[in-house]
């Protein structure tokens, strides 16, 4: 089976989903897709959100439970824009999956996609 070492950072949990997902999107709707970030680290995080990068001191990130992707075109160029169909496509297969999308929010992340386990908020992961 296929791996990917961005993927092999995500919690236990959400690494199963992560692959699924990416299988589907590039198997199934053949979109060219890039896992860029899975896990991160306190310290890139707190840098991050002082760059206005991240709205989060603490995020999905810091536990491995979210992941940030990017298309390509079929030229092989990056997709920046984030209302393009393949982000759309991107998110609503992770949503089918269980995961939330960041291009539903107010603050549009088209890029990004999170786990929450047994449906727990943000708050309730970093207590615990």
């Amino acid at each position: 089976a296929m791996t990917d070492p961005k993927i092999e950072t995500l919690d236990p949990v959400f690494r199963p989903i992560a692959y699924m997902w990416l299988n589907a999107v590039r198997g199934d709707l053949g979109i060219n897709v890039r896992v860029l970030e899975g896990l991160r680290d306190r310290d890139r995080q707190v840098a991050l959100q002082a760059a206005g990068k991240s709205q989060v001191k603490v995020g999905w990130h810091n536990f491995g439970l979210a992941l940030d992707f990017a298309c390509l075109g079929t030229n092989g160029v990056y997709i920046t824009d984030g209302g393009a169909s393949e982000y759309e496509l991107c998110g609503v297969e992770a949503e089918k999956l269980g995961c939330v999308w960041g291009g539903r929010w107010k603050m549009k992340d088209s890029g990004h996609i999170e786990y929450h386990p047994d449906g727990k908020t943000l708050a309730e992961v970093i207590g615990a």
